[in-house]
């Protein structure tokens, strides 16, 4: 089974640098502590595109606006909202 928390601290740090070492490491020991030795669910790009979608709704953000911003119809933003 592959250790998810080490795959993304290696891919964030890839990508910002060998500069946030200390905050990175930081970061992996509190997830570690809180998390450690649980199943863990990563949810599916679709999936969690669309609770952000139905978050944003809850907040108060137009359907058109919605739509807008992330290139869906405000068809698909309210069928989102309706599952």
């Amino acid at each position: 089974m592959a250790d998810v928390v080490a795959d993304l601290i290696a891919r964030i740090q890839a990508r910002l640098g060998h500069q946030q070492v200390r905050e990175l490491a930081e970061i992996e020991r509190q997830v570690r502590l809180e998390w450690g030795g649980q199943y863990t669910y990563v949810a599916g790009r679709k999936m969690a595109r669309d609770e952000s979608v139905r978050q944003a709704l809850a907040m108060g953000t137009s359907a058109s606006d919605l739509a807008r911003h992330i290139g869906l119809s405000e068809r698909q933003i309210r069928r989102i909202a309706q599952r």
